[in-house]
């Protein structure tokens, strides 16, 4: 498994940047974040090719790998191309390309999850690479990479708002089970674990006008 949010110093432990040509490259930035304080960042500036190389993971049957993606200047997205490539080997002189992400889409400083299948890699250990090949274009921002057979709920959602009810949704991943609690918001104490098996659960006999607090596990093999 590997969960990276960048939070630890740059470079994390185990993570590499190749710049082929020019001068700019992968760093670590502390002033725009998905979640904490800090993200990895690729400038605009210039002409350059750089790979950004996590550590080696292992991608068993239900692996799910995810990770949240922004830029700075979309106008500008199509003098990028920004791929998120696999490898076995980082020695090889080119790496097989998972997605190509259309920067040109996003809003400006928002924040954008993709979810990039590996089942054609189960059984291997792998690499992962984010490239940036920039012909003054955009910046490329990147965090919270989660890549494991557990992965935490995420993508929350509340819908059928209603004065004592309400349905809360989350995205896990297939086959997964859950460990389910609620709270009034100015409350200490939860209510007791609720198993479920679906990424959803209908709340009822809730108080009119009160803010409502949820937390999910899951729960792996």
């Amino acid at each position: 498994n590997l969960s990276e949010g960048f939070e630890d110093g740059w470079p994390p432990d185990g993570w590499n940047v190749k710049t082929v040509s020019g001068t700019m490259q992968w760093m670590g930035v502390g002033d725009f974040a998905h979640s904490g304080t800090s993200s990895v960042f690729i400038t605009d500036g210039g002409n350059f090719n750089s790979y950004l190389i996590s550590p080696q993971v292992s991608v068993s049957e239900n692996t799910v790998f995810s990770f949240y993606y922004a830029t700075d200047f979309p106008s500008h997205a199509n003098l990028t191309t920004f791929t998120v490539e696999i490898t076995t080997d980082t020695t090889a002189s080119a790496y097989t390309v998972l997605e190509t992400i259309n920067l040109s889409a996003c809003d400006k400083k928002s924040w954008y999850e993709k979810v990039v299948d590996l089942s054609d890699y189960v059984g291997q250990n792998v690499f992962i690479i984010f490239h940036d090949v920039n012909n003054g274009g955009t910046s490329i921002f990147i965090d919270d990479i989660e890549i494991a057979t557990c992965p935490s709920p995420k993508g929350f959602a509340v819908n059928d708002i209603t004065a004592h009810t309400a349905n809360v949704s989350w995205t896990g991943s297939e086959g997964g089970s859950y460990k389910f609690s609620y709270k009034a918001a100015n409350q200490s104490d939860w209510s007791e674990d609720i198993s479920l098996t679906e990424p959803t659960f209908a709340l009822t006999d809730l108080l009119a006008e009160t803010e409502y607090k949820v937390r999910v596990l899951s729960l792996c093999d």
